[in-house]
């Protein structure tokens, strides 16, 4: 399984390596994305994939050699946190301990 989020530039989340395919999961991030869930802070990783505590779930921000944070209309999309800018997927999500990441719901339709 492959999946490719909106600002990237192909795939950014896998079942790859010895991972074991999660069903509902889009995969782990690929060795050169980050991900991070934020509502106002980090989220902490959800303990159960079947039903995620609220405070797990937020906002999936990615960023990585192959992502934009510029949408194409060229409006800025994102945060910037640390050295590094963010970019808003605008789809609300939440990973697990093992950093399989999950969508909830995608409000970029």
């Amino acid at each position: 399984q492959i999946v490719g989020l909106p600002g990237a530039a192909g795939i950014t989340h896998a079942t790859h390596g010895d991972d074991v395919f999660k069903p509902g999961s889009i995969g782990r991030p690929l060795p050169d994305i980050q991900l991070q869930i934020l509502d106002g802070g980090e989220c902490p990783p959800a303990e159960s994939a079947e039903s995620p505590a609220d405070e797990a779930v937020g906002k999936l921000y990615i960023v990585g050699d192959r992502v934009s944070s510029t949408a194409l209309d060229g409006d800025l999309r994102g945060v910037n946190r640390g050295n590094m800018r963010w970019t808003d997927t605008g789809m609300e999500a939440y990973r697990t301990e093992s950093g399989h990441c999950y969508i909830r719901d995608d409000t970029t339709v």
